[in-house]
């Protein structure tokens, strides 16, 4: 074959240093990478097959196979590029020696043997759930790096495992390495017919047991040094395989039962009776049991033979102190560890986070990686592992939201407003993966380099690689769904599951997806939110406000037996379908706790006078409203995780009596301007829809938007009481205002319909502006536009703000500024901000606050005494053990 570089020593843009191995499928080259000044692998497709349709497309099979494998014992694909009309691959370049120079040496020792055959089983396991059979496994195609891990190499023969490989092709096609060089057939390959199946040597269709079978002549020649099955030429490999057993009795006597077990499943004849599941092998190798230090003992006990008396006599007694010894030793095996509850304290912000939808563990449950906001309103990314008495801001990580974990722990993937981004944690600046609508609903980083997100609060999934670029849809949404949300991938890296929106009630349908199939899922169960997998093999969930852990098959996705509870109740989170838990893959779980602090009612002066507390006893009360004329309070008070009404109250006279009566919560009650009706929104159909009540208490409440966005809250009226301004999800826009007319027949019409968030909407006492907030910028600063038709635009905050209020006369705003707030005088000509804003005193505790109209004074819930927020997060480890007592 001769170099198929246009230059002696470059192939392509590759430096080529020499050549370093060749098969059936083409020539190895050492080459450099020198964009990224890395040694590469450069496989080029022999010259006299380039013309061959079918080697060429089983070339570019290769490629795609290898690309679609992301597993640490799998050497991966850089890319297929072609030069001079030459097609190559470059692939990661594995240093070491391979396993057959290895065992040319000698037999590996036993515990060695069972190490790398472990690595090479969970290569295979991989590989086998991609769909993908190797179909050429044997020593030459192992390499074992000088750190001690092994790589498999040259999937360029192996097919996907839905498919069949027939005998119909006289050059053993069901081995292709038994290649051919040259025109006349001479030089055939014999290395790897010993490694062939029974059915394949047949030329019989091919399954992932064939490749449990090539695991087994391997892992039988580590042990030995010598093949499982050889012979001087083709058919007498062939023959031996069909008819013929290996040499038993060449394996070392400190071979463990359980090993040589194994050796027989892998290496029965019958495929109907082999080792139906590589994954099955590597739960044996990486058992204790299998280590040779116990291996003697019960081999002997297995081995049948005859024996006189005494040798009898002597391995009764060899059994009777085996037993003592391992009684000995139980006595002497620690306790479980006992569970541990404890407080993680979470970021010394002015708004921590208090929702696991904002929070997550490292895979290996070392590092909390949480939401944090600072004064300004300005969210950015909070890192703190749990061994260090502080954590830190990650720079760079400025807009960021609701974080996750890259398998190995070393990035984290977040969300901006716009965009899906990863930060590498050992430094450097974010990179761009994709764009999204808005901040997302939940994402999840498997382990074959994929990601799976929710560009926004509606719509479906979407999956990208880690390396970013175009995404594409990872769900579809059935009639009736407005949205998945949550995904979390399970250990294979194929299949996540995720949260159909809306729900029946308070609970989500869960499903389990399939990365590359959009329209394919599987119906799994009910439950509060997307549950989270954890090893080994349990799905953690919120079930009655009660943690609950459930037995749960990765590879049947299927749940086993029932759910056992747990003594956590952790608060609920506010993001519908998001998992009210924190976990990661392995390690402890983590969850803020119920807050159950009761509030109190009272008046505060806004030009600093004192605190006027109102009669109310205290209560769970979350929010208020004021009316028009500042005489009444419309409260809302939560009775439990799931459930909560409005209460109204004379301020006067103060005596709350119950306004609604559920089911399901309530949230933003809005007065109308005659005092005379509220609007509210409630989810008592299973998402938030938006309806109005008379404040005389006649009728039920009539709901006057219940189609459209899964998430609708009141903001306000139009002065003359016609029109309700209100904000909901967009799937591709994000938060958008719109105007509801309360007669006719009352069409909704956007108001704000952006890229952006735009929120809390507030008209003008006299009709002409609206006010309201937009994160255009990158942090949410409030806005003032003419209504109703816009055009005359101004930002009237300069260091963030929310929630904005109008005076009575027209005026001035009252913007709210992180936990404080601040009075910005506004020209009603020319709606533009006047002066510099004046900051206001706020009450330490307070947890709502709402100005009376006239902003001289605003109706506060504070926090009774001794009571606070809990922010900080309940860390339970080895949690596992109450499992085991249950």
């Amino acid at each position: 074959m001769t170099d198929p570089a246009p230059h002696a020593n470059r192939i392509g843009l590759y430096p080529i240093e020499r050549e370093i191995g060749r098969g059936g499928m083409g020539i190895v080259y050492l080459g450099r990478d020198t964009r990224l000044d890395r040694p590469v692998a450069i496989k080029v497709l022999p010259e006299a097959f380039a013309a061959d349709p079918d080697r060429l497309a089983r070339f570019e099979r290769e490629a795609r196979l290898l690309a679609s494998l992301s597993h640490p014992n799998i050497a991966a694909i850089y890319g297929l590029e072609e030069s001079s009309g030459r097609r190559f691959l470059v692939l990661e370049y594995v240093e070491g020696e391979t396993l057959a120079q290895r065992i040319a040496h000698g037999p590996l020792p036993v515990d060695d043997s069972i190490d790398v055959c472990r690595q090479i089983a969970a290569a295979l396991e991989a590989a086998h759930e991609g769909g993908v059979i190797h179909r050429d496994l044997k020593p030459g195609n192992v390499k074992l790096t000088p750190s001690g891990d092994v790589k498999v190499l040259d999937f360029g023969l192996a097919k996907g495992g839905t498919s069949s490989v027939s005998g119909s092709d006289p050059s053993l096609s069901a081995s292709p390495t038994l290649a051919v060089s040259g025109a006349t057939g001479a030089g055939v390959i014999l290395g790897t017919a010993a490694y062939m199946s029974p059915e394949q040597a047949r030329g019989r269709s091919l399954d992932r047991r064939t490749d449990i079978w090539s695991f087994g002549c391997v892992l039988y020649e580590c042990l030995t040094g010598r093949q499982a099955f050889s012979g001087e030429t083709v058919s007498d490999m062939i023959a031996l395989i069909l008819q013929g057993e290996p040499d038993w009795k060449a394996l070392p006597a400190a071979t463990p039962s359980r090993l040589r077990e194994l050796l027989a499943r892998c290496l029965t004849k019958d495929a109907k009776k082999r080792l139906r599941d590589i994954g099955e092998a590597r739960l044996v190798l990486e058992g204790g049991e299998v280590s040779s230090a116990s291996g003697a003992l019960a081999f002997a006990a297995a081995e049948p033979a005859r024996t006189p008396r005494l040798a009898v006599a002597l391995a009764a007694t060899f059994a009777l102190v085996a037993l003592a010894l391992t009684a000995m030793l139980l006595l002497r095996s620690p306790a479980p560890a006992p569970v541990r509850r404890v407080s993680v304290v979470a970021p010394p912000m002015p708004i921590p986070p208090r929702d696991a939808a904002l929070a997550s563990l490292s895979p290996d449950g070392t590092m909390l990686a949480s939401t944090a906001v600072d004064s300004t309103g300005t969210a950015s990314l909070w890192l703190r592992s749990l061994d260090a008495i502080d954590g830190r801001i990650l720079p760079g990580s400025v807009d960021g939201a609701a974080a996750f974990w890259s398998p190995d722990g070393r990035h984290l993937a977040f969300f901006t407003q716009d965009k899906l981004k990863k930060l590498d944690l050992r430094g450097g600046n974010p990179e761009v993966l994709c764009p999204v609508t808005s901040y997302g609903r939940g994402g999840s980083w498997g382990t074959r380099g994929v990601i799976v997100f929710s560009a926004g609060a509606e719509g479906p999934l979407y999956r990208v690689s880690q390396d970013g670029g175009a995404s594409e849809r990872a769900t579809t949404l059935d009639s009736g769904e407005t949205g998945h949300r949550f995904p979390r991938f399970l250990p294979d890296g194929r299949h996540f599951l995720f949260a159909s929106m809306p729900a029946q009630g308070q609970q989500h349908t869960i499903y389990v997806g399939s990365v590359g199939d959009a329209k394919r899922r599987e119906r799994l169960m009910t439950a509060d939110g997307t549950p989270v997998y954890v090893e080994p093999g349990w799905l953690l969930y919120v079930r009655n406000g009660r943690t609950v852990a459930h037995r749960f098959d990765a590879r049947a996705r299927k749940l086993v037996g029932e759910p056992i509870a747990l003594i956590d109740e952790p608060h609920r989170t506010q993001y519908l379908g998001a998992p009210s838990l924190i976990a990661g893959a392995r390690g402890p779980i983590a969850y803020f706790r119920e807050q159950s602090d009761l509030t109190r009612l009272a008046w505060l002066g806004l030009s600093g006078g004192a605190e006027e507390a109102v009669a109310i006893p205290p209560g769970p009360y979350e929010s208020v409203a004021i009316s028009p004329d500042a005489s009444r309070a419309m409260l809302t008070r939560r009775t439990s995780q799931s459930e909560g009404d409005l209460w109204i109250t004379d301020l006067e006279h103060p005596a709350p009596t119950r306004f609604t009566f559920g089911p399901g919560r309530t949230d933003r009650p809005v007065w109308s301007p005659d005092g005379t009706r509220i609007a509210y929104s409630t989810d008592r159909s299973g998402h938030w829809d938006v309806y109005v009540k008379a404040i005389d208490g006649t009728g039920a409440g009539e709901p006057v938007l219940e189609s459209g966005s899964l998430l609708k809250y009141a903001n306000g009226w139009t002065p003359d009481g016609q029109t309700l301004i209100y904000e909901q999800i967009g799937e591709k826009t994000g938060w958008d205002i719109w105007a509801l007319p309360m007669q006719g027949d009352r069409t909704p019409r956007p108001l704000f319909q952006t890229a952006a968030d735009e929120q809390f909407g507030a008209v003008s006492p006299d009709g002409r502006w609206i006010a309201y907030l937009s994160n255009e910028s990158g942090r949410g600063e409030v806005y003032v536009e003419s209504f109703p038709v816009p055009g005359r635009r101004h930002q009237i905050s300069t260091s963030g703000g929310s929630g904005p209020v109008w005076r009575a006369d027209g005026r001035a705003v009252l913007v709210f500024v992180g936990t404080g707030a601040a009075v910005i005088d506004v020209d009603p000509e020319t709606g533009r901000a006047v002066g510099s804003p004046r900051p206001i005193p706020t009450v330490e505790d307070a947890v709502w606050a709402v100005p009376s109209p006239d902003l001289r004074r605003a109706l506060v819930l504070v926090r009774t005494t001794g009571a606070r927020d809990n922010h900080d997060l309940t860390l339970v480890d080895n949690w596992r053990t109450e499992l085991r007592r249950k």
